[in-house]
């Protein structure tokens, strides 16, 4: 049996737990669904974009020398020579004359700039321009987004939702990504119901599934809530073994606040987790290891919601991120350690009023002391310099 008292962190104590962690394998799937993905491809242009001079406003296209003197005082009168709908190929126009044109339309050739119709007058088949328009000025130019051969998407790069209008945009349906994780919340505790469900003298609602699992989708993950499930030591192992074959990571609230909850037990049992982690502040107790045929990860939090989410935050987000391709933690040496000397790890939830980081002075928190937390500031045991960690908004 491996001991872990010679840790110094409970980080060390995941990453020896854990072994490391990286983004999920690739799958092809439609942009659609690939937002907040990675990248597992490098993306160019086959075709340049737009393939034709394409007019950004209803207006009309004109050669701007010919009108490069209009003006309120002095309108120019061109002749209609044509109108071209978006979607139309454009026919050329004789010289001297100019062509209607819709948002998104092909500019006719020898046409250099379109001005805006709320700059024109049309009568009789002509126009009356009260300014003189810049050439180029009004529409986008052949490869102006993108020219044949350029790079779009970087390898690795993080797909948000430009990033999946410029795949649109040159013609990819499908890209090749690392997939956002499954993350599966299951809260135990027979004293929860429903948030659906009346509660009685001796059951509350299950806020901390609630909270996790919006928590987790918040981060960029794929959720889904189960149970509760009832301190029962079959049902327990009945549900997480069910939701294997959807899980990227599973985290648990509840069932370890004892050495008697059950779902300590089931996991110490079957040498699942390890719960002999360094201190974890204000987290009375806490669980870490693999599970199934896939090893999958589980975390194993309490069931106070508060705390379960502080704990989230340091345990099972740093796993979440870890397959998104990110890294949360980053070191701050502005934050004031506690006072009193810790061993182990501490969470302080707190909020940075401009670059002062303000702790929230109530131990344990509660729900509502959490409501104004903006970033939980982490301290190891004597070291002066902090870990922090933004909170997801």
């Amino acid at each position: 049996m491996v001991h872990y008292q010679n840790v110094l962190t409970f980080r060390e104590f995941a990453a020896q737990v854990l072994g490391p962690i990286s983004m999920l394998p690739v799958l092809e799937m439609p942009i659609t669904d690939a937002l907040g993905c990675r990248s597992a491809e490098r993306v160019v242009a086959d075709l340049a974009v737009p393939g034709y001079r394409a007019a950004l406003v209803d207006g009309i296209a004109v050669v701007a020398a010919d009108v490069a003197a209009a003006s309120p005082a002095t309108p120019i009168m061109l002749p209609i020579g044509g109108t071209v709908a978006a979607g139309t190929p454009a026919e050329p126009i004789e010289e001297g004359h100019c062509a209607r044109v819709a948002a998104g339309a092909q500019l006719p050739a020898g046409t250099d700039a379109v001005i805006s119709a709320a700059h024109c007058q049309i009568e009789d088949g002509k126009v009356s321009l009260t300014r003189g328009p810049k050439p180029g000025e009004g529409f986008r130019d052949i490869g102006s987004q993108f020219e044949a051969g350029q790079l779009v998407i970087e390898e690795g790069q993080y797909l948000g939702h430009v990033a999946i209008a410029e795949l649109a945009l040159i013609g990819r349906p499908r890209a090749l990504v690392h997939p956002r994780p499954r993350v599966v919340v299951i809260t135990v505790g027979s004293e929860l119901v429903r948030v659906s469900s009346p509660v009685g003298d001796v059951t509350v609602h299950d806020a901390a599934g609630v909270l996790l699992t919006t928590t987790a989708s918040r981060l960029g993950a794929d959720c889904y809530r189960v149970g509760p499930i009832p301190d029962d030591p079959r049902a327990v192992r009945d549900a997480i073994e069910d939701q294997l074959v959807r899980a990227d990571i599973v985290v648990t609230a509840g069932g370890i606040d004892t050495h008697s909850d059950v779902l300590h037990q089931e996991l110490l049992k079957a040498g699942i987790a390890r719960f002999d982690g360094p201190d974890l502040a204000p987290c009375p107790s806490y669980g870490i290891g693999r599970i199934g045929p896939d090893k999958t990860p589980i975390v194993a939090l309490p069931g106070d919601p508060a705390i379960a989410l502080l704990a989230f935050h340091a345990l099972a987000r740093p796993v979440i991120t870890a397959m998104l391709g990110r890294d949360i933690f980053r070191r701050d040496n502005t934050v004031t350690p506690p006072r009193r000397a810790i061993t182990g790890s501490r969470l302080v939830p707190g909020r940075f009023e401009g670059n002062h980081f303000v702790p929230v002075v109530a131990e344990p928190p509660t729900l509502a002391d959490l409501a104004s937390v903006t970033a939980i500031s982490i301290h190891h045991a004597d070291q002066d310099v902090a870990e922090v960690v933004e909170w997801p908004f």
